[in-house]
C-alpha cells in the first residue's frame, strides 16, 4: 500500500519539478518583486511600470499601467521577504520546495484528527491520489501561489480545535483562544478566512474565533513599521482596480496599451511564458452577473458587479452563521462548515483559478470519518471522489470540467452537511453527548 501511494507520489513530484525548472513561476515573480519593493519602502501596488527598471524589481508579465500585479494583503508580502535577497532562480526553487512540503505537513495533520488506521490511510490515499497528483496542484506548483500555505494554516486550526482523536473516538471539540492563532494569521495573508469568524462563533467555537480575530488585528499592526497604514489602504485600492480589469474589457486594454515596451527576461529567467495547463476562472461576476446583464436589460451593468458580489458573499456568510447557530452537528462537522463558508467566499471574489481547490482538502479530511460513520453519509461520498476526478486524469482535463469539479464537489459536501442539519443526528443519545461535548478552556 505504502509502496504504492510512494510511487504515484513520485510520478507527481518528478513532472512538477521539471515544471520548476522550465516555467519561470509568473505568480510567484509578481509577489517577490513587491516584496523587494516594500523592503525598499516603496508602494507595492502602484510601482511605475519602466522599460530600464533595475532586473530584481522588472516584472516582465506585468498586464497594466496604473498598478502592479500584485493582488496580495501586505502580511503576505511579509512572508516573501526572508528570502527576497536571493536570485529569484533560487527563491524559485525554494519555494517550489516550501509548497510541496506545506502539503505534505497538512496531509500529515489532517491524518492526525482521523480516528481509525483505514479512515487514515483511505484519507492518505485520496490526498495524493486527487491532490497531490491532480492538475490543479501541478498549476498552483507551476505559477507559484501561495494556497497551500493557507491550507496549512487551515489544517493546523482543525488539529488544535479537535485534537488528536483516539482510536474508535469521535472527535471532541477543543474551544480556546490560542486555537485561533493560525486562522487568524491565515486571513492576515488572506482576507477572504476572515468569513470562517461568524460561523465558528456561532458553532460553539466562541474562543477560536475571538483568538483569531484579535490574531488578525495584531498581525495587521504588526506589519506597520514596514508597511503602515497608506500600505494597506493602497492594497485595497488595488483590488479595486484590479476587479475592474477583470470586468471591463476596454479598460483591461487601455491600461495594457500604456505600458511601455518590458523586456522578456529579468535576473537571467525568461518570462512572458507559462505551461498550457487547463483551469478554469470561474466565479460569480463573470459566470453568473455577466450573463444576466447579457441576457435581461433591466440587470445593473458592471460597474455595480463588484458591489453585488460583496453584497452576495457577505449574505453566504450571514446563511453559514444562522445555520451554524445551536445546530447538533458534530465538532468535526461545524468546523467543516466554517471552512467551507471561507471556500464559498472564494466564488465571490473576481478571480478564482482552479488552484485554489487544494483547500478543500481540509474539509474534505473532516467529513469523510463523519461521513462514513453514519449510513447517510455514504450516499455523497462517491459524489465527491467523483468530483475530485474530474480533471485529473480520469476526465478530460479541459472546460467544462475544470469548472465542473469545484462546484459538484462543494455542492455534495454542503447537501451532506444540509442533510445533516436538517435531519438531526443518526448516533445514539450517549454518542451524540460525547459528539457536542466542547472541552473550553478559561479564557
Amino acid at each position: 500500500f505504502w509502496i504504492l501511494l510512494t510511487a504515484i507520489s513520485l510520478t507527481a513530484f518528478l513532472p512538477t519539478a521539471r515544471d520548476s525548472i522550465q516555467s519561470p513561476g509568473t505568480d510567484l515573480r509578481g509577489r517577490i518583486v513587491a516584496a523587494r519593493t516594500l523592503l525598499l519602502g516603496q508602494d507595492p501596488y502602484f510601482t511605475p511600470a519602466k522599460t530600464n527598471q533595475i532586473p530584481t524589481l522588472q516584472d516582465p508579465d506585468r498586464y497594466a499601467a496604473d498598478c502592479t500585479r500584485c493582488t496580495n494583503t501586505p502580511a503576505l508580502l511579509f512572508l516573501y521577504m526572508p528570502l527576497s535577497n536571493l536570485p529569484y532562480q533560487t527563491q524559485r526553487y525554494l519555494w517550489f520546495l516550501l509548497e510541496w512540503t506545506a502539503l505534505a505537513v497538512s496531509i500529515a495533520l489532517l491524518r492526525t484528527i482521523l480516528p481509525t488506521r483505514p479512515i487514515k490511510d483511505l484519507f492518505t490515499s485520496i490526498a495524493i491520489l486527487f491532490f497531490a497528483a491532480s492538475i490543479f496542484w501541478r498549476l498552483h506548483l507551476e505559477r507559484g501561489q501561495y494556497y497551500v500555505f493557507i491550507l496549512f494554516l487551515l489544517s493546523l486550526t482543525a488539529r488544535l480545535c479537535l485534537g488528536k482523536t483516539l482510536p474508535n473516538q469521535p472527535p471532541r471539540a477543543i474551544d480556546r483562544w490560542w486555537n485561533g492563532i493560525p486562522l487568524g494569521i491565515a486571513a492576515a495573508l488572506r482576507i477572504t478566512p476572515l468569513a470562517a469568524l461568524p460561523p465558528l462563533y456561532a458553532a460553539g467555537y466562541r474562543r477560536t474565533s475571538l483568538g483569531a480575530a484579535a490574531v488578525f488585528l495584531a498581525t495587521i499592526v504588526a506589519t506597520f513599521p514596514i508597511a503602515g497604514p497608506q500600505t494597506w489602504q493602497s492594497y485595497i485600492r488595488s483590488i479595486s482596480i484590479q476587479s475592474r480589469l477583470i470586468v471591463d474589457r476596454d479598460f483591461s486594454r487601455a491600461q495594457h496599451a500604456k505600458l511601455p515596451p518590458l523586456p522578456a527576461t529579468a535576473e537571467g529567467v525568461t518570462f512572458k511564458r507559462w505551461l498550457e495547463i487547463p483551469n478554469a476562472d470561474l466565479n460569480f461576476s463573470m459566470d453568473v452577473l455577466r450573463l444576466l446583464s447579457n441576457r435581461y436589460p433591466w440587470m445593473p451593468g458592471k460597474d455595480y458587479w463588484s458591489l453585488m458580489s460583496r453584497v452576495a458573499s457577505v449574505v453566504v456568510c450571514l446563511i453559514f452563521t444562522v445555520a451554524l447557530w445551536r445546530t447538533k452537528l458534530a465538532p468535526e462537522e461545524k468546523l467543516a462548515a466554517a471552512f467551507l463558508c471561507v471556500l464559498s467566499v472564494d466564488f465571490f471574489l473576481p478571480m478564482r483559478i482552479s488552484y485554489a481547490d487544494v483547500l478543500f482538502l481540509a474539509p474534505l479530511a473532516l467529513l469523510i470519518p463523519a461521513m462514513l460513520r453514519r449510513k447517510t453519509g455514504i450516499l455523497w461520498l462517491p459524489t465527491t471522489l467523483a468530483a475530485l476526478a474530474l480533471c485529473n486524469g480520469f476526465f478530460p482535463a479541459n472546460f467544462p470540467f475544470s469548472a465542473l469539479r469545484p462546484l459538484l464537489l462543494m455542492t455534495a459536501l454542503l447537501e451532506y452537511l444540509a442533510f445533516r442539519r436538517a435531519y438531526g443526528p443518526s448516533s445514539s443519545p450517549a454518542e451524540h453527548s460525547q459528539l457536542t461535548q466542547f472541552d473550553a478552556q478559561p479564557a
